[in-house]
């Protein structure tokens, strides 16, 4: 079933949403950011090093989160409701794909029975045909009994290929639900 094209979609939607939630909480922390200029590396750092530049960088990290905290808090509500939807469309699409998987082994299990009670109803039908020309030689039936006996071949021989017809379409349809046909 994880091979099913919709199921690995919604997969891959999930492990997106899942990075977007874990982006927008790494957002909300605060962090504090140390930035230098080439060509005033040591003058950078010994400004960065005073204590008011800390305090101020310190402050400017921890201040961001929580003025755009609003703004973050939405984006990753969002960010989970859209999740959840996620998971219930997966849901959804696996209970799916699992019926129609149990929909094609029941028609195959069905069909397979079918397949033998037609083979024995074939086999019966040529007995019946075969016996029907060696009375009709004998002189013991008329032709019409051969006759009647080969239109009762003939159709048993139409139902058998129907049945055949049936498995090979409930073999597809097993293979496309268990998403390894097109």
């Amino acid at each position: 079933l994880r091979r099913r094209p919709e199921l690995r979609q919604l997969e891959h939607e999930l492990v997106w949403i899942q990075a977007d939630v874990n982006t927008i909480r790494a957002a909300m922390l605060p962090s504090l950011q140390i930035g230098a200029e080439i060509g005033s590396f040591a003058g950078a750092i010994g400004h960065l090093l005073r204590p008011a530049s800390l305090l101020h960088n310190l402050l400017a990290g921890i201040a961001a989160p929580v003025l755009d905290g609003g703004r973050l808090r939405a984006r990753d509500e969002q960010a989970v409701a859209r999740q959840t939807e996620l998971v219930h469309q997966y849901r959804q699409a696996l209970l799916v794909a699992l019926r129609e998987v149990d929909d094609a082994l029941s028609a195959m299990r069905w069909l397979g029975e079918q397949a033998q009670h037609q083979a024995e109803a074939l086999g019966q039908a040529r007995e019946a045909l075969r016996l029907g020309q060696v009375r009709y030689r004998a002189g013991s039936v008329d032709h019409a009994t051969v006759l009647d006996a080969q239109r009762v071949l003939l159709a048993t021989l139409l139902a058998d290929e129907a049945v055949r017809l049936a498995r090979y379409q409930a073999a597809v349809r097993l293979i496309k639900a268990l998403g390894t046909g097109a």
